[in-house]
């Protein structure tokens, strides 16, 4: 095989990765082979006759080892430093967060604290549905609506429809009846309901819609059915249907 001409200043570019393809193949097959020498052991070589003394090529032999294996030193301090991973354990190098990743995060930051809103709406919702349904069972119903201009409940015994700025209490077990504002109330069976403040018996039949209201002055209930709603004044009857709907 025929000798390669290295020089230390190959060596070093080769170190800086500066080499191009052909000289980093040279070098790799320099430092594979025992008998490739630097191009300054080369010269030195032609210059000098063929009778050196032995103990001299020993010496540059020895000098040409220790500069291969100091290359090789730093080759591997190199590539355990570029490359731990894949020395060490194989295993692939973390991959960096992409710009639309980092996008993501907020939104799902954003979803996380959607949901825990809505579970807290739904918890809120649960709550509030399981005390009515257990004053319901107990026969005391008691509802209040200072925002919505409508809110309907339903209950084993009636419905009922609170206008704005309106509260009902009804006791079905002490048979009363409470009522500020003005509300629809829809009886799913036959009772009679007393009201305090009038000292009155209302006779609630099933099925029939029945408007209840407050008189201002004394406090006491008008209750209508929808039938005697044609009798009222014109000017009250509009105002009872648009308040709530009916047709």
């Amino acid at each position: 095989m025929d000798k390669l001409k290295i020089s230390k200043e190959l060596l070093e570019r080769y170190e800086l990765g500066q080499c191009t393809k052909e000289e980093e193949a040279t070098v790799r097959l320099w430092l594979d082979a025992d008998d490739l020498m630097l191009e300054e052991s080369l010269a030195i070589e032609e210059d000098i006759d063929t009778t050196v003394d032995p103990a001299i090529a020993s010496v540059e032999a020895d000098k040409d080892l220790a500069i291969k294996q100091q290359l090789w030193q730093n080759i591997s301090s190199h590539t355990l430093h570029a490359t731990p991973f894949t020395q060490a354990n194989d295993a692939p190098p973390p991959r960096s967060t992409s710009p639309r990743a980092l996008r993501k995060q907020p939104f799902q930051a954003a979803q996380k604290w959607l949901s825990i809103a809505a579970a807290v709406a739904l918890f809120l919702c649960i709550s509030c549905w399981t005390l009515f349904s257990r004053n319901s069972q107990a026969g005391n119903f008691k509802a209040s609506n200072s925002e919505q201009p409508l809110m309907l409940w339903e209950e084993d015994g009636f419905a009922l429809t609170l206008s704005q700025n309106s509260s009902a209490s009804i006791n079905l077990q002490s048979e009363n009846i409470a009522v500020s504002g003005d509300i629809l109330f829809t009886p799913k069976r036959d009772f009679v309901l007393h009201d305090k403040n009038g000292k009155t018996d209302f006779d609630f039949r099933e099925g029939q819609v029945y408007y209840i209201s407050t008189h201002p002055n004394t406090s006491k209930l008008m209750v209508f059915s929808q039938k005697e709603l044609q009798y009222l004044p014109p000017i009250l009857r509009k105002h009872i249907r648009k308040q709530f709907n009916l047709t």
